[in-house]
């Protein structure tokens, strides 16, 4: 079931402190709804009771998708900058058996794994391909570059990416979906298996920790 909590919050705007509910986890396969508002962000939105001010509240937040075997731990930064899972939380894979388990730093991460998974994506695979196109288009692999959708472009199956860097408009970029799984897929369950993570069984899959696994490999030629 999710679980509701309450905690005081300050309006950005006139600096009003009001108390505000905020889900610390949510079971969007018994309540479906909690999905469309964490896609749409408004699950995170609050309104100041004073001046009526709409707001954006960042808390943690455990996402449970039964359907699709998929948990996904939301953390933010505490006061001293460290990030801290509760007790517990390394016994998640007797818990969840057969789950990918994953930790994310932003709900923007959120929000990708859930639309790979709702597509049917392996992350792994997907931050790899990333990777691969960050090298061959020159993108920072720190830079806001999250997948989107995937759909048929010029009747190929493709990725459909969005680069959204500092200072800059949002862009677009495209893989070929068919030819990214012929190359990468062999590899991804060794990839995962060589995943490193202070937080395990929570594993953070990004295109930084992969590249640190390639890197270790000496490995980062694929193509």
């Amino acid at each position: 079931m999710s679980n509701i909590q309450q905690t005081d919050v300050k309006c950005p705007h006139c600096g009003t402190e009001s108390s505000q509910h905020f889900y610390a986890s949510a079971n969007v396969t018994i309540s479906p709804i909690l999905k469309e508002r964490i896609l749409d962000g408004s699950l995170f939105k609050k309104t100041c009771p004073k001046c009526e001010t709409g707001f954006d509240v960042q808390h943690d937040m455990l996402y449970h998708d039964m359907e699709q075997e998929l948990c996904v731990w939301l953390k933010y930064e505490d006061e001293f900058g460290d990030f801290e899972l509760e007790p517990g939380s390394e016994r998640a894979d007797k818990v969840f058996k057969g789950y990918n388990l994953r930790i994310v730093f932003g709900r923007n991460d959120l929000v990708e794994k859930i639309k790979l998974a709702n597509d049917g994506h392996d992350d792994v695979l997907i931050e790899t391909v990333k990777l691969f196109h960050s090298f061959k288009n020159q993108i920072d692999i720190l830079s806001p570059f999250h997948y989107d959708r995937t759909e048929n472009v010029l009747q190929k199956k493709t990725l459909l990416f969005i680069h959204a860097p500092a200072n800059s408009s949002a862009q677009e970029h495209s893989v070929d979906l068919v030819r990214a799984y012929e190359v990468l897929q062999p590899f991804t369950p060794k990839i995962e298996s060589a995943l490193k993570s202070p937080w395990k069984p929570w594993l953070l899959v990004t295109r930084l920790t992969i590249f640190e696994v390639m890197e270790t490999w000496g490995w980062l030629e694929l193509e």
